[in-house]
């Protein structure tokens, strides 16, 4: 059985199954904050057209905020949309946005 890296990720939808490699851009690390199954930290794909399934977008991210811890500052992808969620002022968990 492979054991997946940090940043690597398998779309659900894919029927192939393939890792996917994902850069610090593209993702946002998070873990389940009732995480007793022990799943631990994972990447979560970020995406301007989402599916709000298995990948996340400025328009859902509250709602993986509400049941997920989210690392804000691990990836540059995180950061970034950290940044966008403040400008905008988009309400999210975990977040202020000043408003």
């Amino acid at each position: 059985m492979y054991t997946l890296k940090r940043s690597e990720w398998i779309d659900p939808n894919d029927p192939d199954e393939k890792v996917q490699s994902l850069s610090g851009k593209d993702y946002i690390s998070m873990r389940f904050i009732d995480d007793c199954l022990g799943w631990g930290w994972r990447p979560t794909p970020i995406r301007k057209r989402c599916t709000h399934e298995f990948t996340c977008c400025i328009e859902c991210i509250d709602d993986w905020a509400t049941d997920y811890d989210i690392r804000w500052d691990r990836t540059s992808g995180a950061r970034a949309m950290r940044d966008e969620i403040v400008r905008l002022g988009v309400p999210c968990h975990g977040v202020t946005t000043g408003i």
